[in-house]
């Protein structure tokens, strides 16, 4: 049997700790949209020399270099935590090392209030493919691993929320260009690009951000590419290589998340 997706196993070195609220089993059902609480700073920047372009020994005190100089006029964006609830398919691919081509894919429901969500999670790389599906009601998470029964504990599915913390890194701290304004899924949106960097590593990629009346200003759809780079700002050909891309639907749509049967 081949060795699990190299990103996963340095996905267990980045894991942040997330604060959940106090509360029992019960289903949740969004209703309507409120937001929940920012991420503090001290915490995104925790996050971000973590993310999996980056090696946290080279970056934990490296300033970054290239600071928001050519943002568009209005550029704003909201994370999807203000959101009443949305789904979300994420992939993140291995662009460099020995995992290169092997790819991860998050889908998940999200109820951000109510700090649930129900996922499911798998990897392949030629002919391994491992799943998961979990689910997180407040401070009550269950997993079960393909082939197995239900169970309490962490999943792999916790993971995708540090690759969105580092693509909101990226977003709040970069440099970004307007290229049009578009819809995605029916719904008016404008059209970015962006790139952030620090000495050792870099982000880059294409974000589409919500622009209709009466909705939050967040990101529909993404792609971005992670890497390290050595003294000479060369990309490092390894682990830390990775291209994200995701896409955000049914927002604000009633989504039920009950505990496994």
């Amino acid at each position: 049997m081949r060795k699990q997706f190299t990103l996963f196993f340095v996905m267990l070195l980045l894991i942040a700790s997330i604060t959940s609220a106090c509360g029992g089993s019960k289903p949740v059902t969004s209703e309507s949209p409120e937001s929940s609480e920012r991420s503090n700073q001290t915490q995104a920047e925790t996050l971000a020399t973590s993310s999996p372009a980056t090696n946290p020994s080279e970056n934990s005190s490296t300033e970054p270099n290239n600071r928001p100089t050519e943002a568009s006029e209005g550029f704003t964006f909201e994370k999807h935590d203000v959101l009443s609830s949305y789904t979300i398919v994420l992939t993140a691919e291995a662009l460099g090392g020995p995992a290169k081509g092997n790819i991860e894919r998050f889908e998940s429901e999200q109820v951000p209030p109510e700090k649930a969500h129900h996922a499911t999670v798998a990897s392949s790389q030629n002919d391994y493919v491992i799943s998961e599906e979990s689910i997180v009601i407040q401070a009550d998470k269950w997993v079960k691993p393909y082939g197995k029964e239900w169970q309490s504990g962490s999943s792999l599915a916790d993971r995708y929320i540090l690759m969105l913390n580092a693509h909101y890194l990226a977003l709040s701290n970069g440099s970004v260009e307007k290229l049009d304004e578009t819809t995605v899924d029916g719904i008016p949106a404008i059209h970015y690009r962006f790139n952030f960097e620090t000495k050792s590593s870099r982000m880059t990629g294409e974000v589409w951000i919500a622009n209709q009346s009466g909705q939050d200003p967040v990101p529909l759809k993404a792609f971005q590419e992670q890497m390290a780079l050595d003294d000479q700002g060369t990309v490092i050909d390894d682990y830390r290589h990775v291209r994200i891309e995701y896409v955000v639907s049914a927002i604000n749509t009633p989504i039920t998340i009950s505990p496994p049967a």
